[in-house]
Parts: structure tokens; sequence; C-alpha cells
């Protein structure tokens, strides 16, 4: 079955099911892909698809309030760390900007999107989190641990150039009605009840600086770029797709190049 084949058997799966096996059929898509920087844009036009197809189709009936970005954004103190399984490669990402804000940096980072609650009616609620991070630190690092791109912000408050990067992001979660927004750390944990579902995002950081760990010269001017798309509360006993044989992380990759290859 390819992403656009619109089957019976497709058609009559639980809009649920549908989300997750688009998430992997793109997936696959972008595994199989070559090249880097022409794939690293597909990847980005591919996931902002994906993203679109996958946000739950809520029924009118269903009672969903809108609150602004911040209500989330501003309890949040971490820079995301990607990984890639297969390379060891580490990107850090500054997705919500708070480093920058920690550091006193002033690059021209912002947020824009917004958080959707659903009621489900059982004593929870789902959270949805969709926003766009542009100009954000980015910083990378290979298997080894040794700086492959960027630089990381307390390094540029101490004077080093920047490496910035832009971002879509996904988060959706479940939690006890009424709960305040939680960070980043409690989500992930599980903490105050909280089940986290769904977290996918694409990072591209365009003309940056490549550094020795990415295994070409120091200074080399590049890209970073990461997908990652993690379905953590599927509804089959192990949480995990049944497509991917258990795997919750079917997109886990992270580059390092440079620029124009």
């Amino acid at each position: 079955m390819t992403p656009l084949d619109w089957s019976s058997e497709f058609a009559a799966a639980r809009p649920s099911d549908r989300g997750i096996r688009f998430v992997l059929e793109a997936c696959v898509l972008l595994k199989n892909s070559e090249g880097s920087m022409k794939t690293a844009k597909k990847s980005v036009v591919v996931l902002a698809v994906v993203f679109s197809l996958f946000l739950p189709t809520w029924s009118a009936s269903a009672q969903v309030q809108h609150l602004p970005l911040s209500s989330f954004i501003d309890v949040q103190f971490e820079a995301a760390p990607w990984t890639d399984p297969a390379s060891g490669n580490v990107l850090v990402f500054d997705l919500y900007g708070a480093r920058a804000a920690i550091f006193g940096l002033h690059l021209g980072t912002t947020v824009q999107g917004g958080v959707a609650i659903r009621d489900l009616g059982n004593g929870t609620e789902r959270v949805t989190v969709n926003w766009q991070t542009r100009n954000a630190v980015c910083a990378g690092f290979n298997a080894n641990g040794e700086p492959a791109f960027g630089r990381l912000p307390v390094e540029i408050a101490a004077g080093a150039p920047a490496s910035l990067g832009d971002g879509h992001t996904i988060v959706e979660f479940t939690q006890p009605s009424g709960s305040p927004m939680p960070t980043q750390f409690e989500i992930l944990s599980g903490i105050g009840g909280r089940v986290a579902e769904n977290f996918m995002t694409s990072v591209m950081c365009q003309n940056g600086e490549l550094r020795v760990g990415s295994g070409f010269p120091e200074g080399t001017r590049g890209f970073a770029q990461t997908t990652q798309v993690a379905l953590l509360s599927t509804g089959v006993p192990t949480g995990c797709p049944p497509e991917k044989d258990g795997d919750c992380f079917p997109a886990e990759k992270v580059r390092f190049m440079p620029t124009g290859h």
C-alpha cells in the first residue's frame, strides 16, 4: 500500500490507525531516500504532510479548548537532544527557545503555534501542541561526543558563533482534566498521570558550522538535519505500531553535511 492508496481497507480503518499508517509509510519514504540537502528538504516537506494528516479528527460535539502557545512554552526550560541510533549522532535543538533565554542570547528565536485541549469525558484530556521554531540554536555531536556542528548556548554566550535552525514539532499527550501545562520532562516521564502519545519533529539547521566530529574540516559551512517520529501510545498491547515490529521510533535520523551536498 502506498501513502496515497485510498483502498477500502484504509478507508475502513480507525482515524488513529490511518494516522499511524501514514506516519510509518512516510518514514519508509524518508529512509529510502538518497542525497543530502535535497533529501533534507524533501524530509521537511514530507513530515509537514504527515503532521497535517496525523492530527486527530475531532467531532463537532467534542469539547475543545484552545490556548495560546505561550501557556506551554513558558514552562519549558530544556533543549531537545535528538539521537540517531544507527550513527550515534546527536542534534541538540533549542525548540522552545528556552536555552537562549536563560543565557540572555538575542538571536531572533521565535516560536509560533497553538495548544488544543480536548475533553475525553473520562476525567482526562488530550493536549495537542503544534508549533514552529525559527532561528533556534543547533549543536551536534558524533557518537564519541565530539562536536560535529554548531555551538551550545553556553559557548555562544562566551562569544562563539551561533548556528541556527528551524523546526516544526507536534506533541500529543493525555493528562488528568484541568492539570497545568507540564514540562517536557514531566510528559515523557509520566509525572502527574500524564501519558505521552506522540512526539514528532523535523529540524533543519542551515548555513551553520561543521566541527571536526562531523568528519569534515573544522569550520566547513554545512547543515544539520533530523527527522524524529515517536509513536508512544498506539492502543496495541506494546504501545508501539505492529507494522514496525514494536518500533516506537520509526524515524530517527541525524545528519551533518557540507552545504551543497
